[in-house]
């Protein structure tokens, strides 16, 4: 067997990673309720309540296995959670990712999850949902609403979640569902590469938060959120040209899933830029000219950037020039290249960083006033 050969995956989700994958698995093990195996209906059962048993945070605090009433407002499940039989089962029912009806404790439960991987929520999905549920012609005595994210979440993001009143499901839940029994000893071979991929990407994880790997979104996040803490002043003591535009923090994924953040200052002209597998990077947008009413160009911006790096000491890296709307300035490395890691010190990287952010305002502002 040739080298390349035994680097590729057995694992079927180490090669079908996206959300239509974590649909379809979703659905399955709830099927599993109706399965002829025993010990695969203990394990649709058991999913089941986990979902069912999943809780809601709360400004006020968690409340245990929430679920909504008539009233449409969260309430506790009060019963043993005992699931005889799946009424309905659907995935991209009016584009709710998986949608089931079931039967549980002699009362009917509507269950609305929405998966992700590493995309987030957009465009008032979750709401939407729970309208749709509660308007369509299916009568329930409870709706379960599930956020389902096997992805690293973004805070925000889960407080978005619970304000639509979604109870959060994680990977760390799922990985400790599918380690224990029934699931754990299930006969499928379906079931123990799922365990696989989650576990591995559980642990994916737990390093990532460890190291504040730069490649995951929401340490990213984190960073820019800081970030801008420590610069905010700079930027209004150097002359931020628009006074009516806040700095301001955008995140998103690539096509691919990778992960994306800007910290948008000056206004928004310019920006720290944060890709998943590239270093830190500050970019402009080229019409700052006329923001600025100067002549500087690209190199000039590019000069005072290297002149900045070199005032403090810092370390700068090669990058490709291209044009565009939007270019890169420079490029710094996070501490622990190549990983682009920050390790435990993220107040001293952030430190780091803002020196050089001062200094480049400086330089640009000396020029243009």
């Amino acid at each position: 067997m040739s080298d390349i050969c035994r680097k590729i995956s057995r694992n079927l989700f180490d090669h079908a990673r996206n959300e239509k994958t974590l649909d379809g698995m979703v659905a399955w093990l709830i099927s599993c309720v109706m399965d002829p195996d025993a010990t695969l209906r203990e394990v649709g059962r058991s999913f089941v309540s986990l979902l069912l048993r999943s809780n809601l945070r709360t400004a006020d605090g968690v409340i245990e296995s929430a679920v909504l009433g008539a009233n449409d407002a969260p309430v506790r499940y009060d019963g043993p959670g005992e699931v005889s039989k799946i009424l309905d089962l659907r995935t991209q029912y009016r584009r709710i990712d998986v949608y089931s009806h079931a039967e549980i404790d002699g009362r009917t439960v509507s269950f609305v999850i929405e998966d992700k991987t590493n995309t987030t929520a957009h465009s008032g999905q979750l709401p939407r949902y729970r309208k749709i549920v509660q308007s369509d012609n299916i009568r329930e005595d409870y709706i379960k609403l599930v956020y389902l994210k096997t992805g690293m979440p973004y805070e925000d993001e889960l407080v978005n979640a619970a304000a639509a009143h979604y109870c959060h499901i994680g990977i760390h839940d799922l990985a400790g569902f599918l380690g224990r029994k029934p699931a754990a000893s299930a006969p499928s071979d379906l079931l123990r590469q799922y365990r696989e991929h989650i576990e591995a990407e559980a642990v994916r994880q737990r390093q990532a938060q460890k190291e504040l790997n730069m490649d995951w979104g929401p340490i990213q996040y984190r960073f820019a959120e800081q970030l801008k803490v420590h610069t905010a002043e700079l930027n209004t003591k150097w002359g931020t040209p628009d006074k009516g535009l806040e700095d301001v923090i955008r995140k998103a994924t690539n096509l691919g899933g990778s992960s994306w953040t800007q910290y948008r200052f000056f206004g928004h002209h310019l920006c720290w830029r944060m890709d998943s597998w590239k270093h830190l990077r500050l970019k402009v947008s080229m019409d700052i000219e006329s923001l600025l009413g100067s002549k500087l160009d690209i190199e000039q911006y590019r000069e005072h950037f290297r002149n900045a790096c070199s005032d403090i000491g810092a370390a700068t890296l090669p990058f490709r020039r291209r044009s565009g709307n939007e270019m890169t300035i420079g490029v710094i490395p996070y501490p622990n290249h190549p990983a682009r890691a920050i390790g435990k010190d993220l107040d001293g990287f952030v430190n780091h960083v803002s020196r050089i952010h001062e200094r480049f305002l400086e330089r640009i502002s000396e020029q243009t006033s």
